[in-house]
């Protein structure tokens, strides 16, 4: 099994979220919001942002599903903010 093959999906979502706050110009910021915690900022305004990816090329038999998880509070605490989700599908 190769290096590639055997990387856990925190290397994968550290990639494309470098990738995201590089290519819209967010500033990486971990503050709670509202209870929820975020993974970026706007840096003009403070808007928060949240990032979401998943791999499109999954292993375990689910290969065929792509779902993103959205949890409520932090989806609630994003809206009440006035923030936006950046949604990513990658290929490992």
């Amino acid at each position: 099994m190769s290096d590639e093959t055997r990387r856990s999906p925190g290397f994968y979502g550290a990639r494309v979220e470098s990738w995201v706050l590089d290519h819209y110009g967010l500033e990486r910021n971990y503050d709670e919001i509202h209870g929820a915690r975020m993974d970026a900022e706007v840096p003009e305004n403070g808007q928060p942002v949240e990032i979401k990816a998943v791999a499109s090329n999954r292993r375990g038999g689910r290969a065929d599903e792509t779902r993103f998880k959205v949890w409520r509070d932090q989806h609630a605490a994003l809206q009440k903010a006035g923030g936006y989700y950046v949604f990513v599908v990658y290929r490992r």
